[in-house]
C-alpha cells in the first residue's frame, strides 16, 4: 500500500472498534474512530477519509440519520459507507442501499478479514 488509506469507523461499541481499529492499522490503514454519529459526521468533514465503516444503532445520532447527514452534505456526499452493525432489518438495509451504502454488514457474520476484503474492494473502485 502506498499513501496510507483512511478509514473512520463510526461506532458506540468501544471493544468491537478498538479490535478491529487495531487489526486495521496493523495492515496499514490509518484510522480514527468516533462513537457516536454526531461526532462521526463531523470528523468525515475534517479528516476526510478514503472509507466511513457505519454502524446504525448509536446514540445521539443513529447511523441511518448519519448517512443522511453524509449524503446531503456535498463535501461527504460521495464517501463510500460500509454499514456494519449487529442487527439485521430488511427494510433498513434497503433505504440504506438506496441512501449510497455499498454493503450493508452484520458483525457476527463476518470475520475481520472478510471485513478486510470488502473494504479492499470498495476501495479498489
Amino acid at each position: 500500500m502506498d499513501a496510507k488509506k483512511k478509514i473512520l469507523l463510526i461506532d458506540d461499541d468501544m471493544a468491537m472498534g478498538k479490535t478491529l481499529s487495531d487489526y486495521l492499522g496493523k495492515i496499514g490503514y490509518e484510522v480514527h474512530s468516533a462513537l457516536d454519529g454526531e461526532k462521526g459526521f463531523a470528523e468525515a468533514k475534517d479528516w476526510m477519509p478514503d472509507i466511513i465503516l457505519l454502524d446504525m444503532i448509536m446514540p445521539v445520532m443513529n447511523g441511518m440519520e448519519t448517512l443522511k447527514a453524509l449524503r446531503e452534505d456535498p463535501q461527504t456526499e460521495k464517501l463510500p459507507v460500509i454499514i456494519l452493525t449487529n442487527v439485521e432489518m430488511p427494510e433498513e438495509v434497503s433505504e440504506v442501499m438506496q441512501m449510497g451504502s455499498v454493503y450493508y454488514l452484520i458483525k457476527a457474520n463476518y470475520s475481520m478479514e472478510d471485513i478486510e476484503k470488502k473494504i479492499k474492494s470498495v476501495l479498489a473502485e
